[in-house]
């Protein structure tokens, strides 16, 4: 397959970072913004409510670790004209 930027062909397989992995120190959850592993706990993680097929609840981490969350969401607030929540900021997070 090619990738669409540059045309070289590239096995997306080898080129994939899984999400989760197993440490030493327990289960480690990838951040998208700083493609950086950390332990998947609710002091690295802001935990999102969610609701499996089977009616399960379980608090799963959010795609985005406090320190990127923080920069990233927060970073123009004061600029914006709307000043739009976060998902975090309107309380609908567990």
């Amino acid at each position: 397959m090619k990738h669409p930027l540059d045309n070289q062909t590239v096995d997306w397989c080898e080129k994939a970072t899984p999400k989760f992995i197993e440490t030493e120190l327990g289960r480690e959850k990838l951040c998208k913004h700083c493609q950086e592993y950390w332990p998947a706990d609710s002091d690295f993680w802001y935990m999102v409510k969610d609701t499996l097929k089977d009616g399960t609840v379980v608090h799963r981490p959010d795609s985005a670790c406090k320190g990127c969350y923080e920069a990233v969401y927060k970073a123009g607030r004061s600029k914006r004209k709307n000043n739009k929540k976060s998902f975090h900021e309107r309380g609908k997070a567990a």
